[in-house]
């Protein structure tokens, strides 16, 4: 539920982003033409300036002055440009962070309905038992070849080298299962004891590590970092 939530704010958020983007994008363009039209303006200005302020010339002192009041709004239009175009900088900023942190809680989402799968030990529980049921098998096997090679040895003659075989092929048994379950490392029997309850010990160290995952995707959005 959570990791919808997420998903669905980032789409959001995604979508918020783009239409900031495009205004300010917008809002920059007509900074630019505002600011060539007063760059034109002034050019124009000072071509009239010698006839309006050394001739005495009445018509360009009249231009001259039309041509000062549109710079002056042009001017002040501008400025709100700018003003606009950097507060759509801090919206466009301040919504990327936000989609940081949304996208940051889908991918700590993930994660943690993978974990949150494993926190019964199901798993490591099976495994407990099909090992004490392959151990209990093996026993069976050892006494039953114990049974058979006693009873052939009492039989006497050619019995006896049949007796001796008897233990060799349950080993190559137990060798073949062995190599089965070293495959791929699928599990090591090579390596030393193990202590504890394994089931409850995953289970505790993966509800730790849920928590740890929770933290993260339940965090208020004005606490994220």
């Amino acid at each position: 539920m959570q990791t919808a939530k997420a998903q669905s704010a980032t789409e959001q958020l995604t979508r918020d982003i783009e239409e900031l983007s495009s205004q300010l994008a917008a809002t920059e363009a007509e900074y630019g033409r505002c600011d060539d039209q007063i760059s034109e303006k002034f050019a124009e200005q000072r071509a009239l300036m010698i006839a309006a302020r050394v001739q005495k010339n009445k018509g360009a002192q009249a231009q001259v002055d039309r041509l000062t009041t549109e710079i002056r709004v042009m001017q002040d239009a501008n400025l709100q440009n700018y003003a606009a175009i950097e507060e759509l900088k801090a919206a466009v900023d301040a919504k990327r962070r936000a989609l940081d942190r949304e996208e940051r809680r889908v991918r700590y989402g993930r994660v943690l309905a993978l974990v949150e799968l494993r926190t019964d030990a199901k798993l490591e529980a099976r495994l407990l038992e099909l090992a004490e049921e392959l151990n209990s098998v093996n026993e069976q096997l050892l006494a039953s070849d114990a049974e058979i090679s006693a009873a052939l040895r009492g039989l006497g003659g050619d019995f006896i080298r049949e007796a001796m075989e008897v233990p060799y092929r349950e080993r190559n048994c137990r060798n073949a299962v062995t190599e089965l379950l070293l495959k791929d490392n699928a599990i090591d029997l090579r390596g030393g004891g193990w202590t504890g309850n394994p089931p409850a010990d995953a289970a505790a160290a993966y509800k730790k590590l849920v928590q740890m995952l929770r933290e993260v995707v339940n965090v208020p959005a004005e606490q994220a970092a």
